[in-house]
């Protein structure tokens, strides 16, 4: 019974740490696609519609 107060939190933990690691790659993504100069016709389709790239 103990673990899930170990289980639990830790899971929680590693679901926030994953979301906030694909929202930074995202928008540091974005930000080079901006900085080189891409206008939205010409950005990759997984960056403009936020589709996953496979």
């Amino acid at each position: 019974m103990e673990a899930m107060f170990y289980v639990v939190p830790g899971s929680i933990m590693a679901v926030a740490l994953t979301m906030a690691f694909v929202a930074v790659r995202h928008t540091l993504r974005l930000r080079r696609a901006w900085r080189s100069g891409l206008t939205a016709d010409a950005l990759p389709a997984d960056v403009h519609h936020g589709a996953r790239r496979r």
